[in-house]
């Protein structure tokens, strides 16, 4: 019995612990891209006020392009759980019936932290994945955004989704994983 103990707290302190690693993460992506509106300006004064640095010109170009954002600036910082990234900029989407120009803000680690970052984006989104946007290592999230209440986007004709997207209210947001970095990601419509 006492062993069952020994290993129920073990595992409880292991849980915890990737949960707190995963929460600064997830509290610089509500700070940098979603209180900003992924405005890239805003994003990059919130990080530069919160100690981030300027990322090296060679990684910044390797990650706009792997990302494809357009107009790309970044931010980097570390501790002693890895490193964390964040790019903002301009990306095209597929939205509905045209691609469509989004302000794109993405914060990534390289912290083991994707299961804890998944439902904790989950969480926050409050709506069901969108699959159209989820792939095999993605899990994307469309949704209307009336002053923080989420409520999950219909299946609007094209000239509705359109109409929809020119509002304003419209945002995305994405968890990516990969071998080495787990990133979140918020996107708004700007047409």
């Amino acid at each position: 019995m006492m062993l069952k103990a020994l290993a129920l707290g073990l595992i409880l302190s292991v849980a915890a612990n990737v949960a707190a690693r995963a929460e600064p993460l997830f509290d610089a992506y509500q700070a940098l891209c979603v209180k900003t509106g992924a405005e890239a300006p805003a994003t990059l004064a919130a990080a530069d006020a919160a100690g981030w640095m300027p990322l090296p010109q060679p990684l910044l170009q390797q990650l706009s392009k792997a990302a494809a954002v357009d107009g790309a600036d970044g931010r980097m910082k570390s501790d002693a759980a890895g490193i964390q990234l964040l790019i903002a900029g301009h990306k095209t989407m597929p939205i509905g019936p045209a691609n469509v120009d989004v302000r794109f803000c993405a914060v990534a680690t390289t912290a083991a932290v994707a299961d804890a970052l998944k439902s904790q984006l989950a969480a926050w989104a409050a709506v069901p994945p969108e699959p159209g946007l989820s792939a095999t290592d993605r899990t994307g999230y469309a949704f209307t955004d009336a002053h923080g209440v989420h409520t999950v986007l219909t299946k609007p004709n094209d000239d509705q989704a359109l109409a929809l997207l020119r509002t304003g209210h419209v945002t995305m947001a994405f968890i990516q994983e990969s071998k080495g970095l787990n990133l979140l990601a918020f996107a708004v419509p700007s047409i």
